[in-house]
């Protein structure tokens, strides 16, 4: 079993550098937070956490293509912003 490790700013700023920069946005059931419980996991074996296991189950998955918001009338519309899906944290 290796030497626990302690918290420290330097080492949760790595961690936060690698989950929100290099992986990204982790909406339910994508690619990206497949990545982030992999990286996770990972991570707990390396501090010598033993049986650590991912639970996996099927999570029904869309994808953002486009999404805009338009205003007018009668012809005269006008695409006042395009839209982004919001994560679900304040990071």
């Amino acid at each position: 079993m290796t030497k626990p490790h302690t918290a420290s700013a330097s080492r949760i700023a790595r961690h936060w550098q690698v989950l929100c920069k290099q992986i990204g946005n982790r909406y339910s059931g994508s690619k990206g937070e497949q990545c982030a419980a992999d990286y996770i996991e990972q991570q707990f074996h390396k501090s010598g956490l033993q049986n650590v296991r991912q639970h996996r189950f099927e999570f029904p998955n869309w994808d953002f293509m486009h999404c805009s918001v338009r205003v007018g009338r009668r012809g005269k519309m006008k695409t006042v912003k395009t839209g982004v899906p919001l994560s679900y944290t304040m990071s």
